[in-house]
């Protein structure tokens, strides 16, 4: 290995000023340049946050520095402009939405090369020969807002990787990526490796096994950062099982249907090929059923068309009545949803407001009982998640849509959130929520919808 890529000396960080918790507290890491690094640990133990200040975000946008200094390729972040960390360092966000300033991705690439001061008359040149390298061609000039989450995941590593930066920093690069689209984006990050050795990259994630063929640190946090062990091997990580592993608790129903589709065909707006096509199929009170299939395949489409959003042919028949024929507020009484980005559905100012009338049990049960006075956009995303479905259980609605529920989390996260929910089907609740992860399927759901050719069949649970 190389020089330092990245010094963190004796980092203390908080959010408020007067407050006396700490998210990081006495935190030192030494990365050296070249080095692939991937951090785990529980949700909310300041993996996000780390990520936020090595990158400058922090405590420039929020939070405060009590002590303690973060040092990159040799300078101090804080003493390098905005406009030029870039060439340092760039950041590949957990939700990629927050990284985009522009509408697609060649803009954004412009964008990109622009703020490093690139001649304009050799943008469109660097650009295509970028794109051509990394076979994302297809992905330059459509809008961000029609690509699916693996998709614009996909970009938001283009447009981190473009300005060719010294360190990589990936917060949850794969919450929303089908196995497919995992490997495809892995297969970018070795190829960036091969042409460039040194470029060191620093992963925080809660599957380790994402990462094997980079041979990387590892490196579990503990409670305030605490660095609980670093360097291990990755057979010694099952040490730490308790941060990947979920337990099974899955439910059944013999219920009547109250929600059925028959022949439907869901069609992207103004166009005559149907996207999906739904034979016959019902939901029951009590159901948990887990949704698979490829990014951009149509899973958050079938969400929308449920909630009245997106048109469809066919019957789509909820609580006796044809879906169409429902006004939006009923539908939105007997049906209830959490998109992949939980924030954007917040109303509140605290976390308090926005789950009431959810008890303080169901809070600390999410772990959340210590945030009840935090804003819900200083929650890191894992914990937003969480927030976002402790508002939709209080809502009382039939049923919840569940868009990635357990991205972002770890272990206990995931089985805390998912034992909460089979609790609540064994009182009538149903869920369906969509996945990328098998296991997690297998684990919980007890039926499985799952998308495949613009189709959706249900598939036995020992078949996959």
């Amino acid at each position: 290995m190389g020089n330092n890529a990245c010094l963190v000396n004796d980092i203390t960080f908080r959010y408020f000023e007067k407050s006396e918790r700490n998210i990081l507290e006495h935190f030192s890491l030494d990365i050296k340049e070249g080095e692939t690094v991937v951090i785990l640990g529980e949700s909310g133990c300041g993996k996000s946050t780390l990520a936020n200040l090595i990158c400058g975000l922090y405590p420039e946008n929020g939070g405060f520095l009590i002590n303690g200094s973060i040092t990159v390729d040799g300078l101090e972040i804080k003493d390098v402009p905005p406009r030029k960390r870039r060439e340092k360092i760039a950041i590949v966000f957990q939700n990629p939405d927050l990284q985009f300033c522009m509408s697609n991705l060649r803009d954004e690439l412009r964008f990109c090369l622009e703020n490093a001061s690139v001649a304009a008359q050799e943008m469109d040149s660097k650009i295509e020969a970028f794109a051509d390298a990394y076979s994302v061609s297809s992905l330059l000039d459509r809008p961000f807002s029609v690509l699916s989450g693996g998709e614009k995941q996909k970009a938001s590593l283009c447009a981190a990787m473009i300005l060719q930066s010294k360190v990589l920093v990936l917060d949850e690069p794969f919450a929303n990526l089908d196995s497919v689209s995992r490997d495809s984006f892995l297969e970018l990050l070795k190829q960036k490796r091969i042409e460039d050795p040194r470029t060191t990259i620093i992963a925080i994630d809660h599957k380790a096994d994402n990462w094997t063929d980079f041979s990387p640190r590892w490196i579990v946090l503990g409670e305030k950062g605490k660095i609980v062990s670093d360097g291990t091997s990755y057979p010694s990580l099952k040490t730490y099982k308790d941060y990947f592993a979920p337990v099974s608790h899955a439910s059944s129903s013999d219920a009547k249907p109250f929600l059925t589709f028959r022949n439907t065909s869901i069609k992207p707006d103004k166009k005559e090929t149907p996207i999906l096509a739904v034979p016959d199929l019902s939901v029951r009170s009590g159901d948990m059923i887990a949704l698979l299939g490829p990014s951009g395949s149509g899973k958050t489409t079938l969400f929308l068309t449920m909630l009245g959003i997106k048109p469809y042919e066919g019957s789509i028949n909820l609580n006796g009545k044809e879906l169409s024929k429902h006004k939006r507020q009923d539908i939105y009484k007997s049906i209830g949803i959490v998109f992949q980005n939980p924030s954007n559905q917040f109303i509140a100012s605290t976390v308090q407001e926005e789950a009431k009338p959810a008890d303080t049990e169901l809070l600390a049960s999410f772990g959340l009982a210590n945030y009840a006075r935090y804003s819900p956009y200083m929650l890191s995303q894992g914990q937003q998640r969480k927030l976002g479905v402790i508002s939709m259980i209080a809502g009382n609605q039939r049923l919840l849509l569940l868009d990635e529920p357990t991205y972002g989390q770890d272990a206990p996260a995931t089985a805390a959130i998912m034992n909460v929910l089979t609790g609540r089907t064994g009182k009538g609740l149903s869920v369906i929520f969509s996945t990328h992860d098998e296991e997690l399927a297998a684990l919980y759901a007890d039926r499985i919808w799952r998308i495949r050719n613009g189709r959706i069949y249900e598939t036995d649970k020992s078949l996959g």
